[in-house]
């Protein structure tokens, strides 16, 4: 029964991993269209050689004790993943295996819950490929609200959106924090952006999965989002675990192709 109920899970996992990770209907968004068109679903993107850039999956990790705890698990609690958690992450890898037969290059935050997710995802890949840890791909750093209840963070993730949505240029938006001891999405997006340029110059028409963490993929949303006019728009998803970004880079910028 026990083996039954897993498999049960793993395919529900399975099955949801092409949809969009949503935080809440897509119908609030502005426009569901414009949305799905300047980020396709994974199902429907086409991995095409393409020597001339680097093609990433970033892949958010799979549910860990903290995120089942409903805990700020940035990087003090360093917890494991749960068996749900495991799942996601097969998931993952099954989903990246069905657009790519290689993967050249694994590199991984270096927190317990990324790296477990690293194993599972090469299951699904004949060959393993060398994976490489990058203290740059941590999660965003909550300062005073580390390893804390999510619901001491939640009314300042609320005064946020407030205080964001009254702001007029770009770069304000992106240097807010919510608390002084906090990273802003500016500074976790200059640390993810450098990952991206600095691997794509030298693995040009190569595959490259990241693993790594909610809030420094949503990031790269946020810092993308000015040339597709979705900023706002961004606000109203969020990445679940094992979802998968696409990103296709020539070492200089970058764009997602895929979510």
């Amino acid at each position: 029964m026990k083996n039954l109920t897993k498999l049960i899970l793993f395919l529900s996992i399975l099955i949801n991993t092409s949809l969009i990770c949503s935080k809440e209907p897509l119908t609030e968004i502005s426009s569901k269209e414009k949305f799905q068109n300047f980020y396709p679903s994974l199902d429907a993107y086409e991995a095409t050689f393409n020597k001339n850039v680097t093609r990433f999956f970033l892949v958010r990790h799979g549910e860990n004790e903290g995120n089942a705890k409903k805990l700020v698990d940035g990087r003090t609690l360093n917890l494991p993943l749960t068996e749900k958690g495991e799942m996601d992450s097969l998931a993952a890898g099954k989903a990246i295996a069905r657009k790519i037969n290689q993967i050249n290059l694994l590199v991984s935050s270096p927190m317990i819950r990324t790296r477990q997710t690293a194993t599972k995802i090469i299951k699904s890949f004949e060959i393993a490929p060398t994976i490489v840890f990058d203290d740059r791909l941590m999660e965003r750093y909550y300062g005073i609200f580390e390893g804390g209840p999510e619901e001491n963070y939640t009314p300042y993730e609320e005064e946020e959106a407030i205080a964001i949505a009254k702001m007029s240029t770009f770069s304000e938006r992106l240097a807010y924090r919510e608390h002084s001891s906090m990273e802003n999405y500016q500074e976790t997006y200059d640390r993810m952006s450098s990952v991206i340029f600095e691997l794509a110059k030298q693995n040009l028409g190569k595959n490259i999965v990241i693993t790594t963490h909610g809030n420094s993929i949503w990031s790269l949303f946020l810092g993308n989002a000015e040339q597709y006019n979705t900023f706002d728009d961004s606000f109203k998803f969020k990445i679940k675990n094992g979802c998968i970004l696409v990103i296709e880079s020539d070492g200089y910028s970058m764009k997602i192709k895929a979510f």
